[in-house]
């Protein structure tokens, strides 16, 4: 600004701001720029406030369900970029877990039975997982969908990022080594095993299957940190 603002914030201490005279302020620094400051800080509150209404405008209208954005990825983040969404879909596609009760107790994270029913229900919501409710008195069981399925090769490519630049437990990461060794083919294999398990398609034909294999080195890796 014009140095005639110097003297508007160095003027004596004893005379409060709300007495400065600012028709000296004005003749100090001339009114051509004091109306192009006024002019310049009434566009800024306008723009502001048509940012405002546009970003509401945006939220209000936005049918519940549609991502903020046609971004692929931002649409898959929506549902599953949370901090727990992956873990609970981890615990069932890997561990088999797919009762509430067991999927809270054996939480490597501890999750909370809010947060686990709220996820749960999310995960429903959105088309990843179903709910079978088999009745008064028994426990409800949840299964992967063929959307939830496909995100076999992202929780591979997770957990290999995972590998090599964070810090992990033995037992926990022989599943991420295996299923990075193994690569496309053991991910198809893997997936086609789910998809019998939780969907009901036929069995594929082979040898020990991909479960078998991940489940045979969970326990050696576990048996070897006890030894």
């Amino acid at each position: 600004f014009p140095s005639g603002f110097s003297r508007l914030w160095s003027g004596p201490a004893t005379k409060p701001s709300s007495e400065i005279d600012m028709w000296q302020v004005v003749s100090d620094i001339g009114v051509p720029q004091v109306i192009a400051v006024r002019k310049r800080m009434h566009r800024t509150a306008r723009e502001r406030c048509w940012q405002a209404a546009s970003t509401i405008h945006v939220m209000a209208t936005r049918p519940a369900g549609e991502p903020r954005s046609g971004c692929p990825i931002n649409a898959a983040v929506e549902v599953i970029g949370d901090h727990w969404s992956l873990l609970v879909l981890r615990d069932i596609m890997f561990g088999n877990r797919r009762h509430f009760r067991v999927l809270q107790a054996c939480s490597e994270e501890g999750i909370a039975s809010n947060i686990l029913a709220d996820r749960l229900r999310r995960l429903v919501s959105t088309g990843l997982l179903t709910r079978a409710d088999a009745g008064r008195g028994r426990r409800v069981t949840y299964s992967l969908t063929e959307a939830a399925i496909e995100l076999v090769p992202v929780m591979a490519a997770l957990g290999e990022w995972g590998l090599h630049n964070r810090a992990t437990t033995p037992a926990l990461r022989v599943r991420a080594e295996l299923l990075a060794g193994g690569g496309p083919a053991l991910w198809e294999d893997f997936m086609a095993e789910l998809r019998t398990e939780h969907l009901g398609v036929p069995p594929p034909p082979g040898g020990p299957t991909a479960t078998e294999r991940l489940a045979s080195a969970y326990v050696e890796a576990v048996a070897r940190g006890a030894g």
